[in-house]
């Protein structure tokens, strides 16, 4: 048995211009997918409910009475089921939610427009007061649930079972309260009252950041600005299931467009260096960053070596593209730049590492912090005393130990420190102190960008050799 996520993604023609169009959904399946594959779930898209006519049933009804006819026609052999609406995006690394909760039925306490939920409540009290329960208004707000994320099981087939009569016998009252007189929602409310009134046991336990509703009400669309995090909102730092709802239908797919530019490189696969690479530019788009064929070639120097055991001092942050790369090698990584704008950029573009270590720093003209480093990437200033000064710098700091030594720039043949790096680097080479082991990058000759031509190699990995 696996837990399935029931991704409730049903694009009609019909309601198409009152959403905006469906690309929301295809944004919140591509975040599922990733999650799912991720903790061994399954995925599945509702998209084709049971009944057509969509104005006498609701998708939001229907999910209810096809859930378990769905997974069970398709063979699957389901254990735990989050029933999820499609206005959702799960977060990259959002814990196994299945994991930390029991045989009930699981679900997040609805308070955001409590004007609302009570004039819902009201509305459709007249109507529930035939099954002769004694549930005052209060006690149906106070227990009140969100009906868009809902993690349920086999032992819920039988309330869903009663649900679905209770909808089919009274249709005609139901779409008359939902359509005309109350106006509040579609199953939402009817369902809490179904809930309470069969006395089913609710697990809300999970916090709400777990089913993220009504972010705008929340000022999670703000972000800290005392911290250097170049507007990262609260909701992608603290929140695990976004739920873009209590906003006109309409914006949903921009809010969430933004969100998945700000994210997408998260959900990729961090193995591989193309999931590293993705949303990285290339030199020839961006000169401050190594290139794309650079970052590659230090990716597999380094992927089959013990280089998660080792650590790697950077010199020269910049955006961080390289740093993230350097990031999945090591175990470590301490990087220094002197702009504390630089250091912000990367923080937010490498989030999802928790293993760099950010150094505002002039390095040559402030003490390097006491560092245990195995490996050093130099690619700070390209002038021949400056890279003295870094290499001379890190053989004194790494205390006489065999340390990798990364350059960048090696090749640089344009501008007024065209060939400097090289001859600074050339000259410790010469001198027997670093032995070079690996050329990366392009080669001599090739273009990086408008009159930027190599005068040798891209790059260089060395050893040092302990002298």
């Amino acid at each position: 048995m696996k837990n399935v996520v029931f991704l409730t993604s049903v694009k009609s023609k019909m309601y198409s211009e009152k959403y905006g169009g469906y690309e929301w959904m295809d944004i919140s399946k591509r975040s599922w997918e990733y999650w799912c594959e991720k903790n061994n779930c399954i995925l599945y898209q509702y998209d084709t409910p049971s009944q057509s006519h969509l104005k006498e049933f609701r998708v939001t009804w229907q999910r209810w009475f096809d859930v378990y006819d769905e997974l069970e026609k398709n063979n699957i052999d389901y254990d735990k089921i989050l029933v999820v609406d499609a206005c959702s995006i799960v977060k990259w690394n959002c814990p196994n939610f299945f994991k930390l909760v029991d045989d009930r039925m699981t679900a997040w306490h609805d308070k955001d427009n409590l004007g609302w939920i009570y004039q819902s409540v009201v509305g459709y009290s007249k109507f529930f007061k035939q099954f002769e329960h004694n549930l005052s208004h209060r006690t149906i707000i106070n227990n009140y649930i969100n009906a868009g994320s809902v993690i349920i099981n086999k032992n819920h087939k039988k309330f869903f079972k009663t649900l679905k009569e209770l909808y089919y016998q009274h249709k005609t009252e139901l779409l008359d309260l939902q359509d005309h007189t109350v106006k509040k929602g579609t199953d939402q409310t009817p369902f809490n009252y179904w809930l309470q009134i069969n006395n089913v046991n609710i697990n809300r336990s999970l916090p709400f950041m777990y089913n993220l509703t009504h972010m705008h009400r929340k000022n999670m669309f703000t972000h800290n600005w005392q911290l250097e995090e170049q507007g990262l909102p609260h909701f992608i730092k603290h929140g695990y299931v976004w739920k873009y709802n209590g906003i006109p239908k309409n914006q949903r797919t921009s809010l969430m467009k933004q969100t998945w530019k700000l994210v997408n490189h998260f959900y990729k696969n961090t193995k591989s260096i193309e999931g590293l690479l993705s949303n990285i530019p290339d030199k020839k788009q961006y000169s401050n960053t190594t290139s794309i064929k650079f970052k590659k070639d230090l990716f597999n120097f380094f992927v089959d070596t013990d280089s998660k055991k080792m650590k790697i001092l950077e010199l020269g942050t910049n955006h961080g593209h390289t740093t993230r790369i350097l990031a999945a090698l090591f175990e470590k990584v301490y990087t220094f730049d002197h702009l504390k704008s630089n250091l912000s950029t990367a923080k937010m573009l490498n989030y999802d590492f928790s293993n760099i270590d950010y150094y505002e720093i002039d390095i040559y003209n402030e003490r390097w912090p006491q560092l245990n480093f195995d490996v050093v990437f130099i690619d700070c200033m390209h002038t021949y005393e400056t890279t003295k000064h870094d290499i001379n710098t890190a053989l004194k700091y790494s205390a006489g130990k065999s340390t990798y030594f990364v350059f960048d720039d090696y090749g640089l043949g344009w501008g007024p420190n065209s060939g400097q790096v090289k001859q600074a680097v050339d000259e410790f080479v010469n001198k027997g102190f670093i032995k070079i082991l690996k050329e990366i990058g392009h080669s001599k000759g090739v273009s990086v960008g408008d009159d930027r031509i190599l005068c040798d190699t891209e790059g260089l990995i060395c050893i040092s050799t302990g002298v």
